[in-house]
């Protein structure tokens, strides 16, 4: 089966299908030529996929998004951007109805290997000029909607955390002015990256997520 006959039927839900909820996402690796996105593909299958599969019960979407990525890209350095909500559809033999999360997520890993090695999956980036032969539409779709078709030229912004509210912050500023232009006094908060501690002086990088911790100063 090709891209191209993979129709308006997958994406309408017949009466009394079973539902099935699955996550997954958009991975980004910025290099100096460009970014690059990561795809999963089975052995020997010539279409290729964003990373997805079901979720698992006690799990949240993000934790089920970043485990099927694991599995099928065997990418777990990751940094989730934003959430990018459902695209939902029928699955491959049509007898379940999936709303499958996306999440854009970034990462700085190179090589990755699959953990489900039962299907054998691989890891392949692409730049986004040259997307490869992909076989769900709306996957296309999902990627061209948040990276732009014409060229992956904005950064994408850091995410700032404190108390549960996020903040945009532009890349290649110090983390004390990234703080500043949200109102926010450098010297009450404590700010951590993948659990490490930063300095104000740090600068904010393309895709950052950083937590931030209220000070509580004695008197």
């Amino acid at each position: 089966m090709t891209e191209s006959e993979i129709d308006a039927t997958w994406y309408q839900r017949p009466p009394g299908i079973k539902e099935r909820i699955s996550a997954g996402g958009i991975v980004v690796r910025t290099t100096p030529e460009g970014p690059l996105i990561a795809f999963a593909r089975e052995q020997n299958h010539p279409l290729y996929v964003l990373p997805k599969g079901g979720v698992e019960a006690g799990e949240t979407i993000e934790e089920a998004a970043r485990r099927e990525i694991l599995e099928e890209a065997g990418i777990s350095d990751l940094q989730v951007v934003r959430y990018l909500g459902t695209r939902p559809r029928l699955n491959y033999r049509k007898d379940r109805w999936m709303v499958i999360h996306y999440f854009l997520f970034t990462t700085q890993q190179v090589e990755g290997t699959p953990t489900h090695t039962e299907r054998h999956y691989g890891l392949w980036w692409f730049p986004l000029s040259s997307l490869p032969p992909m076989l769900w539409p709306e996957q296309r779709q999902l990627i061209e909607t948040v990276l732009g078709k014409s060229g992956y030229n904005t950064p994408m912004p850091a995410t700032l955390i404190l108390r549960n509210k996020e903040y945009e912050a532009r890349p290649g500023i110090t983390l004390r002015m990234a703080l500043k232009k949200h109102g926010i006094q450098p010297d009450t908060v404590l700010a951590t990256r993948n659990g490490e501690m930063l300095t104000d002086d740090e600068v904010v990088k393309e895709g950052d997520v950083i937590k931030l911790v209220t000070v509580i100063s004695g008197g």
